[in-house]
């Protein structure tokens, strides 16, 4: 009898976990909760108070389980949008995902994160501070250090690397004319980090990825429309950071190595490192064009009239990086 008992009240325990997850399962964050998660996580009347890691880690749970982010993607209410992106992005939560122990829980968040339904349906939301919110969550350096790290999964970090540089995040990042948006998808695309981190992998795919979000025509004209030199000096570096790792330099695809002179050779691009006059930059960009690889893809895909006003811009670029010493 004590057997059956005490089988019947595992067997009832059991049951009873497995209900509340299907619960959980079925039933989203109501606003009520989600409000209340934003609130704590910043702080509400005691900003940076510490939050008990574990509850951390049961919000992270709850905020992507399928039925919250099927409310995020079908719902009508933007405050409940933009408050779940808000605690989704919070550091906290991120970090929570990281330390857990269940390594479910951070599968879970990047599976959420970067669904390309969310993506789709943010770019369509023409809202500057949710899309900021996303580049936050989706470019945060410790998760882009913790999956790329040396003992972290490639697969994993791949898939990962894949949906941030896919054309529909590329898309999303360059969506709206509004400068805080567009410089911020610029200095997350462009940071070192994630370069390093995309070139660790030593995986073909990835680095053409990352080269085509750079020279994306969109990426081009926004940088250039943005008329802010930190922002121009940033991207210029970055596109020719490839040079300075001849392996990284044979990994491009014959499309991506054509994008990529391309925009190296872009008379408005040429126009806007002239206007710099920054000796480091016109170094750096004449080094890359000066690469063997690079001059062949040039002649081969560069435009006749455009040559003209690059040959003129390489004079006038190796003119100022030599005042400079470079």
């Amino acid at each position: 009898m004590l057997r059956k008992l005490l089988f019947a009240s595992v067997a009832g325990a059991a049951l009873t976990v497995g209900a509340a997850q299907a619960v959980a399962a079925e039933h989203p964050l109501d606003a009520t909760t989600l409000n209340r998660i934003v609130e704590t996580l910043a702080g509400g009347d005691q900003p940076g108070a510490v939050v008990d890691q574990k509850r951390v880690e049961e919000w992270a749970r709850e905020l992507v389980e399928p039925a919250t982010l099927r409310n995020v993607l079908e719902t009508r209410d933007t405050t409940y949008v933009e408050a779940w992106l808000k605690a989704a992005s919070d550091p906290k939560v991120i970090d929570a995902a990281l330390r857990a122990a269940d390594p479910k829980l951070l599968e879970g968040w990047l599976k959420a994160f970067t669904d390309p339904r969310l993506v789709t349906s943010l770019t369509n939301y023409a809202d500057a501070k949710a899309i900021t919110r996303w580049l936050d969550g989706a470019f945060y350096p410790p998760l882009i250090e913790a999956l790329a790290g040396s003992s972290a999964d490639p697969a994993r970090f791949q898939a990962y690397a894949d949906a941030l540089l896919s054309p529909a995040t590329v898309n999303l990042g360059l969506k709206l004319s509004d400068p805080a948006v567009v410089g911020k998808w610029i200095a997350a695309v462009t940071d070192p980090r994630l370069f390093k981190a995309v070139a660790a992998t030593a995986q073909p795919k990835l680095v053409n990825a990352w080269v085509r979000a750079l020279t994306n025509e969109k990426t081009v004209n926004a940088v250039i429309s943005l008329t802010q030199p930190a922002a121009i000096q940033t991207w210029l570096l970055a596109l020719t950071e490839v040079t300075q790792d001849q392996q990284l330099l044979k990994y491009l695809d014959p499309a991506t190595q054509t994008a990529w002179v391309n925009a190296l050779a872009n008379p408005k691009v040429i126009e806007s490192l002239t206007r710099l006059g920054d000796a480091k930059v016109s170094g750096r960009w004449v080094q890359a064009v000066s690469d063997p690889q690079v001059i062949t893809a040039l002649v081969g895909s560069v435009k006749p009239e455009t040559m003209i006003i690059f040959i003129r811009a390489l004079s006038q670029a190796s003119a100022t990086a030599g005042k400079d010493g470079g």
